[in-house]
């Protein structure tokens, strides 16, 4: 959205959780767990100039001189020259919190994941002055996830944006299921939704087939061009093809070793 509009987009800043904060600052207690997609996660290089874990490190922002003389500490902790004590944590987790809800206080646009919408410092900095509470992909949360967002904002209006019926909530417990979890409550309102009526990005074959199997014909076929339609139909197929081919060398090679 920045690159596009540039000084037209609205003053945005991208708030993170600790734990990925973490990652670009790295401090003592924070433990990450052993899967890839959450050991490999980390903030975006995109939205550098607009993170509060770094604008509040700015030189001309209040107690960032203090700050990143924290970061030094924990830095010479990492490579085995200080050992910071407990007192010097606490100090930096609330110079550091008090630092990001003045900086959340600066701007119009949040842009965070439900959760960090609940932490002590959005909530401190921004409860009770929020107008607008925008959930995006509202149909992949859980109903506590969308509930609990909703509650902690006060937001004066609250939109929810997704698709039910394309991602529901991903959920590892069947029973957590069956007792009601896997529907969002976007799907609980899903009968009282505005439908999409115009499509800009998908191609006439895809936007076709979704009319009929999920759209039930609500959705104006307004398309891409033609151009674009076939580089988009092209790629598909040499994704594809190349997902084909690497199952047939693995399938190959299986064979093989089966063989030996």
């Amino acid at each position: 959205m920045i690159q596009k509009y540039g000084k037209e987009c609205p003053d945005i800043v991208r708030l993170y959780g600790n734990s990925l904060e973490n990652k670009d600052f790295p401090t003592l207690g924070k433990y990450f767990s052993s899967r890839g997609s959450e050991r490999d996660s980390k903030p975006d290089p995109k939205l550098m100039d607009i993170s509060v874990h770094r604008l509040i490190r700015l030189e001309d922002k209040p107690n960032s001189e203090e700050i990143r003389k924290f970061d030094d500490l924990f830095q010479k902790y990492s490579e085995g020259e200080y050992e910071p004590t407990l007192e010097n944590l606490k100090t930096y987790r609330r110079i550091t919190s008090l630092a990001a809800q003045e900086e959340l206080k600066q701007h119009r646009v949040i842009f965070c994941t439900t959760a960090v919408a609940t932490s002590p410092r959005f909530i401190k900095a921004l409860t009770g002055n929020i107008q607008q509470l925008i959930i995006d992909e509202a149909g992949m949360c859980t109903e506590p996830e969308s509930i609990a967002a909703i509650i902690a904002t006060k937001a004066q209006q609250v939109v929810l944006i997704g698709d039910h019926k394309q991602l529901r909530p991903v959920l590892k417990s069947t029973h957590a299921a069956k007792l009601g979890l896997e529907t969002s409550l976007f799907e609980r309102y899903s009968d009282r939704a505005n439908m999409l009526q115009i499509q800009y990005r998908m191609v006439r074959i895809f936007l076709e087939y979704n009319i009929q199997c999920f759209q039930f014909n609500k959705v104006s076929p307004i398309l891409v061009s033609r151009v674009t339609e076939l580089i988009t139909l092209i790629t598909v197929a040499a994704i594809i093809w190349l997902k084909y081919c690497r199952y047939g060398l693995q399938h190959q090679s299986i064979n093989q070793s089966t063989v030996i």
